[in-house]
């Protein structure tokens, strides 16, 4: 178990990549500065941290953020979505390009 970060601070371009990847979403700055502060060694924070929380973020998002929105649709807002799924491609967030 490595020792946990008592205080911390992060470098701008960790902040600016942040705000890059999740396009200033609130609830995706939070999932990606809890998987961020997961993955910290030291302090500050630094850019290459923020990248390499990037797959666990997404893959949480995917999991949690999006699942929930589509869970929550009616029967015909799901079959809306199962018909138009057939046209076009619906790709998971892990699947979009975020630079």
């Amino acid at each position: 178990m490595r020792p946990q970060l008592i205080a911390s601070s992060i470098s701008q371009e960790a902040l600016e990549e942040t705000w890059r990847l999740t396009k200033g979403y609130p609830y995706f700055i939070q999932e990606w500065g809890y998987q961020t502060w997961n993955l910290a060694q030291s302090s500050p924070i630094a850019k290459s941290v923020v990248e390499s929380a990037a797959a666990t973020a997404i893959q949480r998002l995917d999991q949690t953020f999006f699942r929930v929105r589509f869970d929550r649709l009616t029967p015909s807002e799901k079959a809306s979505s199962s018909s138009v799924q057939g046209r076009l491609p619906i790709l998971p967030m892990r699947s979009l390009r975020m630079r």
